[in-house]
């Protein structure tokens, strides 16, 4: 039996992005900003090491995301709940010739 990758996203989160307005004095404010309201994805710990076969290295991840094709960058954060994620790189992952979904390694900070 087929399974649609929307079968296994089991969390709705919150993609944020940082915006740069400017002050009353001059300087510039930096602000989380909502850039997604609700992305459905699943979010799990990975174990060892992974590779990052773009540049050839191999990098700690602590946790990874799918869910779909949509405007994620790296920098930007991932909200569940009350944790939070960066999102240190974003993968496309594809099927035949067409985008299947992402793939987002992620740091936890909260």
């Amino acid at each position: 039996m087929y399974m649609a990758i929307t079968d296994f996203l089991a969390i709705t989160a919150e993609i944020k992005r940082l915006s740069h307005s400017e002050n009353d004095y001059g300087g510039e404010d930096n602000t989380w900003s909502t850039h997604i309201a609700s992305y459905s994805c699943r979010i799990y710990q990975t174990k060892g090491e992974s590779q990052v076969s773009d540049i050839g290295k191999t990098e700690n991840s602590t946790h990874k995301a799918i869910g779909a094709n949509v405007d994620i960058l790296a920098g930007d954060k991932l909200v569940n709940s009350s944790e939070e994620y960066i999102v240190k790189r974003v993968y496309k992952v594809y099927d035949e010739d067409s985008i299947h979904h992402l793939e987002l390694f992620l740091e936890r900070i909260k």
